[in-house]
């Protein structure tokens, strides 16, 4: 996926052919080059987009559903409904679907890999604020029809309902 978010307000493509009607969602990481605990405070910070993104990829649900599954790789699966928005596993989609209100049904997967090494010797995040940019690109994908401001403002609620 690298590269593919050179926008730091997302990117999105839609497949033809045999995955017709697949979407592509993608935002980019950040890196704070300063302010980063003040702006836990309120206070402004410098932040630069990376061109390391957060994939989601949405494959349209039957025709007249209204169900909708979200899976983030390696860290857990939703179905609305059945299991509703309680629960532990993903709570930044969650959030972000209990603020979304006529969420597209299908099936939602969340890629983050790009922002963990897959170096054994070196396991870890690279804390380049994958948790936003995956909510940032499942909000694209939950309402492309919305414009980017109402996006955000919803990726940002849901970001710090959970996180703070």
């Amino acid at each position: 996926m690298s590269g593919q978010g050179s926008n730091p307000a997302g990117d999105s493509r839609v497949d033809s052919g045999a995955s017709a009607g697949v979407e592509h969602h993608f935002a980019p990481g950040k890196v704070l080059l300063f302010g980063e605990y003040a702006v836990l405070h309120g206070a402004p910070a410098v932040v630069v987009a990376v061109r390391r993104t957060a994939g989601c990829t949405r494959t349209p649900g039957p025709a007249g559903g209204t169900g909708l599954v979200v899976e983030g790789k390696g860290f857990g699966r939703i179905a609305v409904p059945p299991d509703g928005l309680a629960g532990a596993d993903l709570p930044f989609a969650r959030a972000l679907i209990a603020r979304t209100p006529s969420p597209q049904p299908g099936r939602y997967v969340l890629d983050t890999s790009e922002f963990r090494s897959s170096d054994p010797a070196a396991p870890g995040k690279y804390g380049l604020g994958s948790s936003a940019a995956a909510t940032v690109a499942l909000a694209r994908a939950l309402d492309p029809a919305a414009d980017a401001a109402t996006r955000f403002a919803r990726a940002h609620a849901a970001h710090r309902a959970v996180q703070g």
